[in-house]
């Protein structure tokens, strides 16, 4: 089931880390879909100068804060984007990322307490990928409310290796890049909660895979995308 919306009933979360200038292309075409809605930009660490012209040129909340992205954070990144959503909280939060690209607004949203967007891995161990993905209200209280994100493994993967797919994602993740996983750790906590996982139609998010969007069936895809000419 789906429902219509405001603009008022997202809010957008975007994270940056030396990539202040993608993030320019990005919030511009989000801002001229969405002019009124609530959009959160939170500084993982970067002190690009040009972070500090986001307010007054695209409208949005700007935080510059630590880095918290690295593994030995644990779900420190994904919490803190909870709670400065819950400080002003709607009935969506979009996460992107500064090279997902807005197409279009959606036609309308998915109605009851899921995550949503694009489907990745292998069921029933799934997750949502991480480009483009919506969170309901409802799920983001159960998660911080669940203290999951505060889960020690979060900081040393490698230990729950072979448990699940979901710390093999989170241990290889942690091997190769020494980051944390917004859409594996989402993924899990939502295993242990038995929150829906839904496949949107109208997001379309992979990993490093050029989307062809010319028939503007896609509202918002990750990464870069062939658009529609209409």
């Amino acid at each position: 089931m789906t429902r219509s919306y405001v603009d008022q009933d997202l809010c957008w979360f975007m994270a940056v880390h030396r990539d202040a200038r993608q993030a320019v292309r990005c919030l511009g075409e989000l801002r001229a879909c969405y002019p009124d809605a609530r959009v959160i930009v939170r500084s993982d660490g970067d002190r690009d100068p040009l972070l500090s012209t986001f307010p007054d040129r695209f409208g949005v909340e700007l935080h510059l804060e630590d880095r918290l992205l690295p593994v030995e954070h644990g779900g420190a990144a994904v919490k803190r984007m909870l709670v400065l959503f819950e400080e002003r909280p709607t009935d969506y939060l979009v996460k992107i990322d500064p090279d997902s690209v807005v197409q279009r607004r959606f036609h309308r949203l998915p109605a009851g307490e899921s995550i949503f967007g694009t489907l990745q891995g292998r069921m029933p161990e799934v997750s949502i990928q991480g480009g483009g993905l919506g969170i309901t209200r409802g799920s983001v209280r159960r998660i911080l409310e669940s203290g999951l994100l505060d889960e020690p493994a979060l900081r040393h993967p490698d230990r729950r290796r072979g448990e699940s797919r979901y710390w093999d994602v989170l241990a290889a993740r942690a091997d190769r890049c020494g980051l944390a996983s917004f859409d594996w750790t989402l993924g899990w906590i939502a295993s242990e909660l038995s929150i829906a996982l839904v496949e949107f139609d109208e997001i379309n998010s992979r990993w490093e895979e050029e989307t062809d969007n010319t028939d503007g069936r896609y509202a918002l895809t990750h990464p870069v995308a062939t658009r529609s000419k209409a």
